[in-house]
């Protein structure tokens, strides 16, 4: 039997996690029925079934069966926390403030429970259940004072002669004594009501009035009167009016509630009755008819999730108790809490089309509370809503919303609706288009053509409403970390369920909030305006210059943020439209500063405000960043969906939020993705690896990342040094762009990757890191040397002598002082002669020259010579026979050759390489000894020779101890070195050494000055390109000795990537075109790589990769005129190859109104003639 009970309780449990209640219930009942006909069923047994189907019931919202079941579970086990909690919840959700108050008692500390085995909610329960005993108690005294006519009088009775008029007016009646309403009629009264009640008072608005305090207990009493009035009138009455169209009555009546609601809690709980909660729920979530509520209940609701913890907790996220009738008898599958139906509304494309913008920012401002609040947070991930992906769904369905849709119908020239929220209409409006642009004059009718035109590319309030939809997610996605888990990765299961203990298969997929979200940042991402920016070459001055988007609330437009700067109000303020929306465009765009001069001292406060807002994008990217540090499975779903592509272009912008935020989405998934990261360090792409210096957590991969950036610090662009300097796109010039542009200059600087470095190579931080030694150490080293790099590039770009320090950027953030005392330093440190028994590698003692030398064979029966190192000269020492004989030849195993004393030994043990140095006396006694055989001592061999196996060559005698007289026949050495083949040797101690040599030094010295000379050439001087019709062959120049082994090319993805084996990443981008793949060829010849890329499409390239630098269109004309290939018709042609055109005819005609002076423009369109590139029938192309 107590096997069968427990499987039944699985089943239950397994219910319970699918979040089917009734089901869990179900199984729940049997299992205790079960338990009931046996006689083995106990308390242990009973106890978390009966807990369990109380919680199931709570979320069914059957509260009395909850109270049942955990009253029952109390009675088992008094101390049982849980129990005490459920039964308090569902005794306070019906109602029974007494019962709660005391099932709310068995939880306090004091009576034996540890404050931290108390359930999460419970000081919230306690507190609101303590305000609505006192409340309960202050009605029932009320009501009493009615009866005997006692002390509350004068508060009862004007409170009740204020809802007697409410009343009549309600039904539109006449008072029976004749009195006349207020002059602000049914408003005034509403207001009167609120300041009863209010115990707080208000400070008033640009609208309203100040609203005096008045004492708690008045305002308390007044609550309890509106209690205590027959059938709940004053309640139905502020509900009656809120549902007025007059604004007035709707704002008087929500502010009544408000106070009513804190007087009637204390101040600390809001308190409304069950009616109250069931007609604000409906109203809020009734968007289907436009409904004027709508608006008001949901903003009344977000107030009472803000000041209630338990209205966060439990009230919303619970089905509310049945009115009038047992909740038993309405519980099902079609009862949901109130907040589960927001989300339901927000989510739906329909619903949402219909809904007030003010209610839909209301719904987000609720959403936004319970990022705060990691019990409330919990409770929202069980009701598995999601919230977030209808927070994100609502944002991209704005613009489908009927108040923004009018908006554009209003296109027709009837009247347009400006984004600052003020109408114009067109004198006589009453007509169509055609009818009343006839009447309109030219100055209005151009009026109306901008604001359409503006209308199209931005509307203030539904940016603003976007604002705050994408302000409440990201808050959410912040604070509710198991909320966006639970969102971002869906879980399934293949092979089996877990519980049949057959171990499922688990596996993760992106879930539609993920999906939703990179598609939704991508097409903003495409909408972002653009603006002309320098390109900046190797010498960091501008070389050419090309459009680059930056962060902007309009979507991209020829006229750029001209429109928004402009007036298009009648009689407005002089701000502009987004003046008086009180919405910021351009947020990090510091450079769009208003053009008007004429406006008040509020406009520019105005306008400094719009300019410190986040942008729409900012905001996207803050909540993909949450998504990507989510968990490892998030972050790989991502970078599979290819997310680094999208960072390569953000990297690209002239905001710096919108790059910092490309940088921490690189960091953040190649933190928690192995293959991120490696591709991240081999791609040697200067922005992506700053990203790891910069938000990396990892030591190792900031170690790497300043490897790489090192070795491409002196070769990257002009923009990408620019980048690591932390050198804002157009600065450099001068002052100017305010204070915006100052702080955004700083902000950069800050966060630059040398500024990053400097703390790493020279502060506390790098101080307290090499303390530790290890990693620390190495990436304080690592970070000196790319410092020292970017400093060297700096001085030659500024034209500064070798002890000066650079100027702008993170250079001035470090300061001029500290700069120099570390060039000072470095300068003092080459100057200094090199020891070269010193040994670089850290922990490692120093090695004694010889070690690497062979000892000599053990005495078997005569005495053996010693063998001589193998960095021995040759000749004799001075203690050595003038008239030994060397030997005539020595094999190659045998001593090193004369004048090896500037051969050198290597190593390998582990990662490290050891190489052993000769001494100079040593090298001197060498000399000496060859000299006075008779026998010239060899030059030294260049750097690094020494490294190579040394050929056979004739052998000289070793250098005898001192003191002593030895001399070495070739017989000697034949029997030493099979004595010392048979292993008898020192080396047994260290069984891991070995002769070994490294691949990247053992090179011929003109190699590596070859490599080195290559590395240094700019990657502008190496690569160039032509083109054909069909197409592009790219010619990149690589170091002498180059084989087609070393060499990898690739086209797939629409990225061109080369690679050396011996370097890694040469040359990587994403193509500007789409190629054929499999028509794609390379070859060598003569020390140059040619590829040879088919295009995919007839189209002429203006640059080879996404980003690069672009041709002159007179370097197009040339190459296509070259190609002597027929010309594309021009119907053939793709959108791009006629937009192309259709600029070209653009800036003629320009040119020919005289309004662009073609002097100074190198273009090959101010050039052609007016026939030459007109489509084809048309006398021209």
């Amino acid at each position: 039997m107590a096997a069968a009970v427990d499987e039944i309780r699985a089943r239950g449990n397994a219910a319970f996690k699918r979040r089917d209640y009734a089901a869990a219930v179900q199984h729940y009942t049997a299992a205790l029925e079960a338990l009931s006909s046996s006689t083995a069923g106990s308390a242990a047994c009973r106890l978390p079934l009966l807990t369990n189907r109380a919680l199931a019931a709570h979320r069914l919202g059957d509260y009395a069966a909850a109270s049942q079941d955990a009253e029952a579970a109390l009675g088992l086990d008094a101390a049982n926390s849980k129990a005490a909690f459920r039964a308090a919840a569902a005794r306070l959700a019906l109602g029974d403030v007494a019962a709660t108050a005391r099932h709310a008692a068995l939880l306090q500390p004091a009576r034996g429970v540890a404050a931290q085995a108390l359930p999460a909610g419970w000081a919230a329960l306690q507190q609101h259940a303590a305000a609505l005993l006192a409340h309960q108690q202050r009605v029932e005294a009320c009501k009493a004072d009615i009866q005997q006519q006692g002390n509350g009088q004068a508060v009862r009775q004007a409170v009740g002669r204020l809802l007697q008029v409410l009343a009549a007016e309600a039904a539109g009646e006449e008072e029976e004594d004749g009195a006349e309403l207020p002059a602000g009629g049914a408003a005034a009264l509403l207001e009167q009501l609120a300041g009863m009640l209010n115990s707080a008072g208000s400070g008033g608005g640009e609208d309203t009035p100040a609203t005096p305090a008045v004492p708690a207990a008045a305002a308390a009493a007044a609550a309890a009167a509106m209690d205590a009035a027959p059938g709940q009138r004053g309640w139905r009455l502020l509900l009656f009016f809120l549902a007025d169209p007059d604004p007035r009555c709707q704002a008087g009546a929500a502010a009544a509630l408000q106070a009513a609601a804190l007087a009637a809690g204390g101040g600390g709980s809001v308190i409304w009755p069950a009616e109250v909660w069931h007609r604000l729920a409906a109203a809020a979530t009734n968007w289907s008819g436009g409904s004027s509520t709508a608006a008001p209940a949901m903003q009344l609701l977000a107030w009472a999730a803000e000041r209630d913890a338990w209205v966060r907790q439990q009230l919303l996220t619970h089905p509310l108790p049945a009115e009038g009738a047992s909740s038993a008898a309405t519980v099902g599958a079609g009862r949901l809490s109130p907040l589960a139906q927001l989300v339901g509304v927000l989510g739906d494309a329909k619903q949402l089309r219909h809904a007030p913008p003010a209610a839909a920012a209301a719904a987000a401002a609720l959403l936004q509370h319970y990022g705060h609040d990691p019990v409330a947070a919990e409770a929202l991930r069980v009701l598995a809503c999601r919230p977030l992906l209808a927070l994100l769904r609502a944002t991209a369905g704005v613009d489908g919303m009927a108040a923004f849709a009018q908006e554009e119908k209003q296109q027709d020239g009837t009247g347009a609706h400006a984004p600052g929220g003020a109408h114009a209409p067109a004198s006589g409006a009453a007509g169509g288009g055609s009818s009343t642009s006839s009447h309109l004059d030219p100055e209005q009718e151009a009026l109306e053509a901008l604001r359409r035109k503006l209308a199209a590319v931005y509307i203030a309030e539904a940016v603003a409403l976007r604002q705050s939809l994408l302000s409440a997610a990201c808050q959410l996605a912040r604070g509710a970390h198991e909320l966006l888990l639970q969102e971002a990765v869906d879980s399934s299961s293949a092979g089996g369920s877990s519980s049949s203990g057959g171990g499922a298969k688990r596996g993760v997929a992106a879930g539609a909030f993920l999906i939703e979200l990179l598609d939704w940042v991508r097409e903003l991402h495409s909408q972002q305006p653009r603006r002309t920016q320098p390109v900046l070459g190797p010498d960091g001055a501008p070389r050419a210059y090309a459009k680059r988007r930056f962060a902007a609330d309009f979507k991209d437009n020829p006229a750029g943020d001209f429109l928004l700067s402009l007036d298009l109000q009648d009689g407005g303020d002089s701000g502009g439209p987004a003046a008086a929306s009180g919405v910021g465009v351009g947020g990090d765009d510091v450079f769009a500063a208003a053009s008007g001069s004429g406006g008040a001292s509020k406009d520019s406060q105005r306008q400094r405000q719009q300019q410190q807002q986040p942008t729409l994008l900012d905001l996207s990217l803050r909540l993909l960043e949450h998504a990507a540090a989510a968990s490892p499975a998030a972050a790989a779903l991502l970078y599979r969906r290819d997310l680094f592509a999208l960072c390569d272009e953000l990297c690209t912008y002239c905001t710096p939020a919108v790059v910092a935020a490309g940088q921490r989405l690189f960091a953040a998934v190649a933190d928690r993705v192995a293959a991120a990261a490696e591709e991240v360090v081999q791609g040697g792409m200067p922005p992506s690896l700053a990203a790891l210096l910069l938000h990396s957590g990892s030591a190792d991969r900031r170690v790497a990342a300043l490897g790489k950036l090192a070795a491409v610090a002196d070769t990257c662009s002009g923009d990408d040094f620019a980048l690591l300097c932390g050198v804002l796109p157009g600065q450099g010039g001068g002052g100017g762009g305010g204070r915006a542009a100052a702080e955004a200059a700083r902000a950069a600087a800050l966060g630059s990757a040398v500024h990053s470095a400097w703390q790493l190579a020279g502060g506390e931080q790098a101080k307290a890191q090499a303390a530790g030694g290890g990693s620390g150490a190495a990436l304080q080293r690592a970070a000196l040397r790319f410092l020292l790099r970017c400093l060297e590039r700096a001085q030659r770009q500024q034209g500064l002598r070798p002890e000066a320090a650079p100027r702008g950027g993170g250079w001035g953030a470090i300061g001029r002082a500290p700069l120099e005392a570390l060039l000072l330093r470095e300068r003092q440190q080459a100057q200094q002669p090199q020891q070269p028994q010193q040994q670089e590698a850290d922990g490692l003692e120093k090695l004694k020259r010889g070690f690497f030398a062979k000892p000599a064979p053990k005495a078997t029966g005569a005495a053996k010579p010693p063998l001589p190192s193998r960095g021995a000269a040759a000749g004799t020492s001075s203690g050595a026979s003038p008239g030994a004989v060397p030997p005539a030849a020595a094999p190659s195993s045998g001593p090193p050759p004369a004048g090896g004393s500037a051969a050198t030994s290597t190593y390998k043990s582990g990662s490290v390489t050891i190489e052993e140095l000769p001494a100079e006396e040593e090298e001197e006694q060498a000399r000496q000894a060859a000299d006075s055989n008779g026998v010239a001592a060899p030059p030294s061999p260049p750097p690094g020779a020494g490294r190579q196996p040394a050929a056979p060559a004739p052998a000289a005698p070793a250098v005898a101890a001192a003191g002593q007289r030895n001399t070495v026949t070739a017989e000697e050495w034949a029997e030493a070195e099979a004595v010392s083949e048979s292993g008898d040797s020192s080396e047994d101690d260290v069984p891991d050494l070995a002769d070994v040599y490294d691949s990247s030094t053992c090179l011929p010295a003109e190699v590596r000055r070859a490599r080195a000379d290559w590395l240094a050439t700019p990657m502008e001087k190496k690569l160039r390109w032509i083109q054909t019709s069909s197409d592009v062959s790219v010619t990149l120049a690589l170091p002498p000795g180059t084989r087609a082994a070393d060499v990898s090319v690739s086209a797939a993805g629409g990225r061109l990537a080369v690679g050396l084996r011996w370097y890694g990443s040469v040359y990587e981008g994403a193509l500007h075109r789409p190629v054929k793949i499999s028509e794609t060829h390379w070859c060598l010849d003569s020390g140059e790589l040619q590829i040879l890329l088919a295009k995919g499409d007839a189209s002429w390239w203006k640059m080879l990769v996404e980003g690069g630098e672009e041709k002159a269109y007179v370097d197009i004309l040339k190459e296509a005129v070259d190609a002597d290939e027929p010309v594309q018709p021009y119907d053939e042609m793709d959108e791009k190859a006629k937009d192309l055109l259709d600029a070209i005819h653009e800036r003629q005609a320009y040119i020919n109104a005289g309004l662009i002076d073609p002097d100074g423009f190198d273009d090959f369109r101010v050039v052609i003639g007016e026939n030459s590139l007109k489509p084809p029938g048309s006398g021209g192309l």
